[in-house]
């Protein structure tokens, strides 16, 4: 009796925790990616055994994947500069291969997969501290008669990082592999915040 009584109490609670645990990946990168995005998907825990490499978004300290690089006006001219690091995890620094965005495993021994690896540190180098930032770009301009003209752009720049400190070390194009990549999954969630956020 006691026992069923605390298997329907048991159940109860984890319907009523997952109903409340509305968007977790959402929650955690601050509206920039949820388990709706494009790219996104959702793991069962065989899956979650097998996953190796696959670079990802660097967090701050405060969970936050997304960062403001540039937030300034300049007379009428507004300049919102959002953007991601990129960075390659310990499985595919250690193989020296890369696994693409979000990669759920890889071999080490495919060429691609190496030659995909030289070209992601030929544009920012782990080993020297070099990490790829993919950035959306908001430009207002108050153009005749006070009319605001927005324009977006994406494009990418190599960073540094110090704790929770990100400082540039050069530019990049957008038009590289990775670059292109990150921004077909993320690039529409970076744009959005930059609309929703940044008025």
């Amino acid at each position: 009796m006691f026992q069923k009584l605390f298997s329907v109490i048991a159940l109860s609670a984890l319907l009523v925790s997952f109903s409340f645990a509305n968007d977790l990946l959402a929650k955690l990168s601050n509206g920039a990616v949820s388990d709706n995005s494009v790219g996104v998907k959702i793991l069962s825990l065989d899956e979650m055994k097998e996953v190796r490499g696959g670079y990802g978004l660097f967090q701050n300290s405060t969970g936050d994947s997304v960062f403001v690089f540039q937030n300034m006006n300049l007379g009428t001219t507004k300049l919102n500069q959002i953007g991601v690091v990129v960075g390659l995890t310990s499985y595919e620094k250690d193989n020296k291969v890369s696994c693409g965005f979000g990669g759920d495993g890889c071999l080490n021994s495919l060429y691609t997969n190496k030659q995909a690896y030289r070209d992601f540190v030929a544009i920012a180098d782990p080993n020297r501290g070099e990490f790829l930032a993919v950035t959306a770009t908001k430009t207002t301009v108050v153009g005749a008669f006070g009319i605001p003209q927005v324009k977006f752009s994406n494009g990418g720049m190599i960073v540094g990082i110090n704790g929770d400190t990100i400082y540039k070390i050069r530019n990049a194009t957008a038009t590289n592999k990775v670059a292109q990549e990150v921004l077909k999954y993320i690039g529409n969630d970076l744009n959005r915040i930059l609309i929703t956020q940044f008025k």
